[in-house]
């Protein structure tokens, strides 16, 4: 009876090698003395009333009144309920002891904190005095990431309030989502009456000759003005003739550099414009691009 797969099956009740056999003993008769249970269990005197007495605390055996103290095994389908119990029991004890790694946890984030607070207030001085100096180049502004370049151009076409004029020079924009955020943000701006000049320098594919195309077509629609040249000086814009947005080639490379510079300077800007004036005046209409594609397509 007392087979060892029963006496493992036994271990997921919580019952040690003791309590397991000592229950079985009782399961084969009706009832048993503590010195037969030790017998039939092979388990030591010593601890076969300590373990008879954990048996009935976890109700899997009761004592029969008489001049002889007898034992006898409760009906083993209460064993679901010693299961569910027993593994009651250890998961309020891994809860407890979760209960009390978060307490800790918590504890330590408010020293990082503190600490946080405290370095704030030793470096806040030191930062608020670096402000105050007078910074001759603190009107110049340098972005190298490519993301962080387009995040501050549209906070300036957010902030534009009279005009953005700008020189538009491959490669295009081709992230559909970028260039729709950039024509929202156009729209927005042309709507409250923002006036727009762009020149945009023609590509030498015509595959990126017909994006522009459709892509002048519809900034038209929104009211910017628009024009085409063969080359442009440089990639440029120009918010309310005081900040300059450019992009300069590598000198060694004559490619656009990734370092793009925003300048507040009302002369430099005013300086550009005349420069853009000087531009639009040479470039060409919408339709001339068209025709140029007409071209470019029977050749």
């Amino acid at each position: 009876m007392k087979s060892k797969l029963t006496l493992k099956n036994l271990d997921k009740f919580g019952l040690n090698s003791y309590e397991a056999k000592s229950y079985l003993s009782l399961l084969e008769k009706n009832q048993l003395t503590a010195s037969e249970v030790s017998r039939l269990g092979g388990i030591p005197r010593a601890r076969v009333y300590e373990t008879l007495e954990n048996l009935e605390v976890r109700g899997l055996c009761r004592t029969v009144p008489g001049k002889v103290k007898m034992y006898t095994a409760v009906d083993p389908s209460l064993l679901k309920d010693v299961l569910i119990r027993t593994e009651k029991e250890k998961l309020d004890l891994k809860l407890q002891k979760l209960k009390e790694e978060i307490v800790k946890e918590e504890k330590h984030l408010d020293y990082k904190i503190a600490d946080a607070e405290k370095l704030v207030e030793q470096l806040t001085p030191i930062y608020i005095k670096g402000r105050s100096k007078d910074d001759s180049l603190n009107y110049i502004e340098l972005i190298k990431d490519e993301s962080q370049v387009q995040k501050r151009v549209c906070q300036l076409i957010e902030s534009a309030e009279r005009e953005v004029v700008v020189f538009s020079k491959p490669p295009l924009l081709e992230d559909r989502k970028k260039v729709i955020e950039q024509l929202e943000l156009e729209k927005e701006s042309l709507a409250k009456g923002v006036h727009s000049m762009c020149v945009y320098e023609i590509p030498k594919q015509i595959e990126q000759m017909e994006w522009l195309r459709d892509y002048m077509e519809i900034v038209s629609g929104l009211g910017e003005h628009v024009r085409v040249i063969e080359q442009l000086p440089i990639k440029m814009l120009i918010f309310d003739e005081k900040t300059v947005v450019f992009q300069l080639e590598d000198p060694i490379s004559l490619k656009p550099s990734i370092t793009v510079q925003i300048i507040q300077h009302i002369s430099l800007a005013r300086s550009l414009k005349i420069l853009f004036e000087t531009i639009w005046a040479k470039a060409k209409t919408r339709e001339e691009l068209d025709h140029l594609i007409a071209q470019c397509r029977k050749s």
